[in-house]
């Protein structure tokens, strides 16, 4: 039997205090209730697929409006778990998957040594070298991020609240966070994770197609002539086309942005003369698909959209559209009825081209603080037209793309 892990849980306001959840007591058999000096907070908890679901309802017991800034869950007293001579090791995800100029590229799995602090994003992991090992992550997110930071004592469940206002008597459900632990390495407890995850979302589940892209070789430096030598150079080879089902044009392929490598629309640039519907066809013909590469929420510094339709983009805390990390760039609010018409017809015009696989390249934009850099985080406000949080914006945009290209294309 595994040593007992202690929960404890803390809410963070907008003035920056933490206030810790104390005076715990039972509501029902399945719930806990505590108190701050002006929140209730209920933690429910529900067997899931050999773990345990944890859902936390904030309500504001005071007399005044709060602004609520962050959630912690922690799991402590992790430290009985290991003995001096075991470093157990943390597992790392980035918020958008690894990421080539990222912090979190550099490993997946990393060893925690005393006072050490690692953060991962949507589920994080603790295990010694044969266990045993720790999972949590978000179990169905649909409003808040998570995020997981894991020492060697403690692993903390965080959901940013993004000023979430809280009138008094109103309350707020967060997402379920999902708690598994195994006697040996978690890998039998992150396959149990992804299950849920996946049962929450009806994730499509085959095959995954294989392919070529462009940007490994060619980075943005390709043209229609040199893309119809690649697909014959394909079809002409039997070992090549026994494994390569999509043959993808990446970055290189759109209008510029005053000769910079910056995409000032999604209608293609004078190296593909006669557009990207004739190369799909010829792509068709050899029994592939063509792919293509694009920034859906992107909207770049001197394009006409950013011009024409500010009020399509993601806006500041004083009403204007606000840049995205360290970039000249801005971000397209899909909830806004507007961009999400002008969202739809781009991908219905890729369709339209014959392009049935579409890569989406930095979807971060929308959804979280861009790790190169400080300028965004959590607690500088954002605001969308018809969402209150990152994860509902995003999640709104993707159901648009989907939307528009159907189901038989690969996003």
């Amino acid at each position: 039997m595994l040593p007992p892990v202690q929960v404890r849980v803390a809410l963070h306001q907008r003035d920056g205090s933490v206030s810790p959840v104390e005076g715990w007591q039972p509501v029902d058999p399945t719930t806990v209730a505590g108190r701050t000096a002006a929140c209730r907070v209920e933690v429910s908890c529900a067997a899931e697929r050999g773990g345990l679901l944890l859902t936390a309802t904030i309500t504001n017991a005071g007399p005044s409006l709060l602004t609520l800034e962050q959630l912690d869950i922690e799991l402590g007293d992790l430290d009985a778990w290991w003995t001096d001579e075991i470093t157990p090791s943390a597992l790392r995800v980035a918020y958008c998957g690894a990421h080539s100029r990222s912090q979190t590229s550099r490993s997946f799995v990393e060893p925690l040594t005393v006072g050490s602090s690692l953060e991962s994003w949507w589920v994080g992991a603790i295990s010694g070298p044969l266990g045993p090992g720790l999972v949590t992550g978000g179990a169905r997110p649909a409003r808040f991020v998570t995020r997981v930071r894991v020492q060697r004592h403690a692993m903390t469940a965080e959901f940013p609240l993004e000023q979430w206002l809280l009138a008094p008597g109103e309350r707020v459900i967060l997402d379920p966070l999902w708690i598994g632990a195994s006697s040996t390495a978690p890998h039998a407890a992150l396959e149990r994770f992804a299950s849920v995850l996946g049962a929450a979302h009806a994730a499509r589940i085959g095959t995954p197609p294989s392919g070529w892209g462009s940007w490994g070789h060619w980075l943005e430096r390709i043209d229609a002539g040199l893309m119809r030598e690649t697909v014959h150079a394909i079809d002409g080879s039997p070992a090549l086309r026994r494994v390569i089902d999509v043959v993808q044009i990446d970055d290189g392929w759109s209008e510029l942005l005053d000769s910079r490598r910056v995409s000032a629309s999604w209608l293609p640039n004078p190296r593909f003369p006669s557009g990207l519907a004739p190369l799909a066809a010829e792509i068709a013909r050899t029994g592939r698909r063509c792919g293509l590469w694009i920034l859906p929420f992107a909207v770049n510094a001197g394009s006409a959209l950013l011009s024409s339709h500010p009020e399509w983009l993601v806006q500041d805390a004083a009403g204007r559209p606000k840049r995205i990390g360290g970039t000249e760039a801005y971000c397209l609010d899909p909830t806004h009825p507007g961009a999400a018409a002008w969202l739809r017809d781009v991908f219905r015009r890729l369709s339209d081209w014959g392009i049935d696989y579409v890569k989406l390249d930095f979807l971060r934009a929308l959804l979280a603080p861009d790790p190169e850099f400080d300028l965004d985080s959590f607690r500088e406000p954002r605001r969308y037209h018809g969402a209150s949080t990152r994860l509902e914006a995003y999640r709104a945009g993707l159901t648009v793309i989907r939307a528009a290209v159907g189901e038989r294309t690969t996003l």
